[in-house]
């Protein structure tokens, strides 16, 4: 599957929270306004990014609670406590939160973004995104 667009995985989320017969409103998903340009500045180093994040979708829109998406879909600690991240490819990681019952996916970063000096510039960027 190729990246097309956000409004593309918008349109799947969208189908399939109307699978389920839940009383509760379905898990929705939506995205910062710093996701799309992080996104598309990975997308030149990791073509097939748009692919795992389709496969992240798919996999965390039953129940992201439970659904793990790989061993790396955990929350953060440290100064990033409050969001979550999933390694999307070996160095693009997706930092999102949950907010009532939608997934915000707040930005993708490298791991010299969160690990070391640069930091607290992701924090401070992030920050109004947090739940």
């Amino acid at each position: 599957m190729a990246f097309l667009s956000l409004r593309h995985f918008i349109n799947l989320i969208e189908a399939a929270g109307k699978k389920g017969g839940q009383p509760q409103k379905p898990w929705g998903i939506f995205h910062s306004s710093i996701f799309d340009s992080s996104m598309m500045e990975h997308l030149r180093v990791f073509p097939d990014l748009g692919e795992k994040l389709a496969k992240f979708i798919e996999v965390k829109l039953d129940n992201p609670l439970v659904n793990k998406y790989g061993k790396h879909d955990r929350p953060m600690t440290g100064p990033l406590v409050g969001f979550w991240h999933c390694h999307l490819r070996d160095d693009a990681i997706l930092i999102y939160n949950f907010k009532d019952r939608d997934i915000q996916l707040v930005c993708i970063v490298s791991h010299a973004e969160i690990e070391g000096k640069r930091t607290k510039a992701v924090v401070k960027r992030i920050a109004p995104f947090k739940a």
